[in-house]
């Protein structure tokens, strides 16, 4: 703070809102740097929104469609093409 200080000291308020006024300035500034670098939680939002893998937003929330007779395989197909039971296993 001291190093700031010099800015504002001939500005006729008390301390204490000149260190208020120094820190507002710190985050505006800290944001610019944070946006130079894409970081800022807009950004990321927004990225997260393009990449593929991410729902969109209509997406969100909602289940695939699934049809009443629908049911489970009991058994898991493995990579050597043998079957495992999947019965009285845990998730």
């Amino acid at each position: 703070m001291e190093r700031y200080r010099q800015f504002v000291a001939d500005v006729d308020m008390p301390d204490s809102d000149k260190d208020e006024l120094i820190g507002i300035v710190v985050k505006i500034m800290a944001h610019f740097v944070d946006a130079a670098f894409g970081e800022t939680s807009e950004q990321i939002i927004l990225d997260a929104r393009a990449d593929s893998t991410s729902p969109s937003r209509s997406d969100c929330g909602k289940l695939g469609k699934i049809t009443e007779k629908q049911t489970v395989d009991s058994k898991r197909q493995r990579i050597d093409g043998t079957t495992e039971s999947l019965r009285g296993r845990t998730p």
